[in-house]
């Protein structure tokens, strides 16, 4: 059985984004500070009950009174920073509308990519699930500009294509 809103409320006090136990329990928790761990993915979970879940959506159940519906987006990025202003119940397609660029890009723009073969550069986006493709640029402004009045189109978040640490 899930852990509810009553049993996060016995356990935990919430404060500036974080749960903080209410009791050592056994002794081995430290109360002044935030619970749970970082996973390797870089999402912060609690353990209650002998069960695992994510910090976002203990949250998101301790302010709300459910589960969220879908996933949680965390607004700007910031996989740790849990304050409920900075969660949101979102679909799998929102929330990849709110991705920061991957570590591996190398134009420096969402969907912006060079075409050797064409010389040119590429653009595309992926929406609706399916990649659409917007067209080859000469000039890097016109295919970055492509690509932004596309995802104004099909409503990205704003934050969307933000770099590593950057927050909007």
């Amino acid at each position: 059985m899930d852990v509810t809103q009553e049993d996060l409320h016995k356990l935990f006090d919430y404060r500036d984004g974080d749960l903080y136990w209410k009791s050592t329990g056994t002794g081995r928790r430290d109360i002044s500070k935030p619970a749970g761990c970082i996973r390797s993915d870089s999402y912060k979970t609690i353990r209650i009950k002998g069960k695992q879940y994510y910090t976002h959506r203990l949250v998101w159940l301790y302010v709300h009174g459910k589960f969220p519906n879908e996933q949680i987006d965390h607004i700007n990025g910031d996989k740790l920073d849990n304050s409920i202003e900075n969660l949101r119940d979102v679909t799998t397609q929102e929330n990849q509308r709110n991705q920061s660029m991957r570590v591996n890009n190398k134009s420096g723009h969402m969907g912006v990519s060079w075409h050797t073969c064409k010389d040119k550069w590429q653009v595309h986006i992926k929406a609706d699930s399916k990649t659409k493709h917007l067209g080859y640029f000469n000039i890097l402004e016109d295919a970055v500009e492509a690509r932004k009045q596309a995802e104004i189109k099909h409503e990205f978040h704003e934050n969307h294509g933000r770099t590593q640490g950057e927050i909007a």
